[in-house]
């Protein structure tokens, strides 16, 4: 067991008449056990925001029940009256076409189920994967006071807020802030799929971001 304190991070966009000013307002991260990261501040501290993505993500979710909706109504009218256009397609045995018609015969229903579900399949995998991009897409991230437990919210496919609470150790940065990359994946244990910190936010406290959710760790069972 060993312990050590940063007493002194750089908060950025602090000044020194804010309210954080002086050292008792100065959080500090301190490692009380090796494996263990604990918060030593008297409030939560916000050290990601991004407020547009927010809207961008209600808009996503829009588009992709929109592209549903109209899919699901394009695969009801394929398996309806889908005709054989190809040679290979076999015809409907119940088709009966009247003479000198023009019209393409139906196809069979196998082939006409078959297109549909496809088109219908296709539709609901883009709109589950806009729901988890939506549901992984970070808005804020903050430390919680006096804790080792970091909170990172991010908003439901409805709009509404999705908060994640988690320990400080238990997140891993898949890239660091300084990368050229457009996102950050955090990796949180236990959890699938990867929570994405869009770099066009605002980092609040770069410094503590980069010594608490920033920091790569590896989850594999610790050795006792």
């Amino acid at each position: 067991m060993w312990l050590y304190t940063l007493r002194h991070l750089s908060l950025t966009g602090i000044s020194k008449s804010s309210q954080f000013a002086g050292s008792k307002w100065l959080p500090r991260v301190t490692k009380a056990f090796r494996h263990r990261t604990y918060i030593n501040s008297p409030r939560d501290v916000v050290i990601y925001e991004h407020k547009k993505s927010t809207a961008f993500n209600k808009l996503l979710t829009l588009v992709g029940v929109g592209q549903w909706f109209v899919t699901g109504y394009m695969s009801l009218v394929m398996f309806q009256s889908m005709p054989a256009f190809f040679s290979w397609i076999p015809i409907d045995e119940s088709e009966k076409r009247k003479e000198g018609s023009t019209r393409l015969p139906l196809a069979d229903w196998k082939y006409r189920a078959g297109f549909s579900l496809f088109v219908i399949g296709t539709s609901t995998a883009m709109l589950v994967t806009i729901c988890v991009l939506s549901l992984r897409s970070v808005t804020s991230i903050t430390l919680m006071k006096n804790s080792s437990n970091v909170l990172i919210n991010t908003i439901t496919p409805v709009g509404t807020p999705f908060k994640t609470i988690t320990p400080i150790t238990e997140v891993s940065a898949i890239q660091q802030r300084t990368t050229q990359a457009g996102n950050i994946p955090l990796k949180l244990k236990s959890h699938r799929f990867h929570f994405l910190v869009d770099k066009s936010g605002h980092f609040l406290q770069p410094t503590l971001f980069d010594r608490t959710v920033g920091i790569s760790r590896n989850f594999g069972q610790v050795k006792k």
